[in-house]
């Protein structure tokens, strides 16, 4: 168990407080680290695993602390690796798409094995080779990335569109066959 002492002298169990707080009190270290940076230099790497970070938390908090892990990793004097599983596009960046890493499951005959699917923007570009020229398609993923990323990295599959028009069709006929 973890013990807290609040400026009244007063000690609490973290673990005995509701999962917001527990989250807001591991955010607000996070910070603390993040602005103070890395005091030893021989502490070695901090490997920071969080399942749903997201979870229990006000968007706005959220965004915050997807912003406090961001600083954290790409400081190269904090040493810290920052993964997380995330259904929230709060964490998902369209800038940095080429940072995301999606897992899937895949069964096989002698059970199960995971694979680990990344997307560079020029894998994207030239699997769009011969359909629509480069130029055209580096505007597309421009375009689409802002605001439908998310969505992209929890499809199975993606088609990229001309406009909303093209977009409401292909909508309308997922929805008319059972899809979504």
């Amino acid at each position: 168990t973890v013990d807290v002492t609040c400026r009244r002298g007063e000690t609490f169990v973290v673990s005995g407080q509701g999962h917001g707080f527990q989250r807001a009190l591991l955010i607000a270290a996070l910070k603390m680290v993040a602005e103070r940076g890395r005091q030893d230099e021989s502490s070695g790497t901090i490997l920071l695993a969080i399942e749903e970070p997201e979870l229990y938390q006000h968007p706005a908090q959220a965004r915050a602390f997807a912003t406090t892990l961001r600083a954290l990793a790409e400081n190269p004097d904090q040493a810290v690796q920052a993964v997380y599983a995330t259904h929230s596009p709060l964490f998902i960046e369209p800038g940095r798409f080429h940072q995301l890493r999606r897992l899937r499951r895949i069964r096989t005959n002698g059970g199960t094995r995971t694979t680990v699917v990344t997307a560079e923007r020029r894998q994207v570009v030239d699997a769009l080779d011969g359909i629509m020229a480069e130029d055209k398609a580096r505007r597309q993923i421009d375009k689409a990335c802002p605001q439908q990323l998310a969505e992209a990295v929890f499809a199975d599959a993606v088609v990229l569109v001309e406009g909303e028009t093209d977009k409401a069709v292909l909508d309308s006929v997922a929805e008319r066959d059972g899809g979504v």
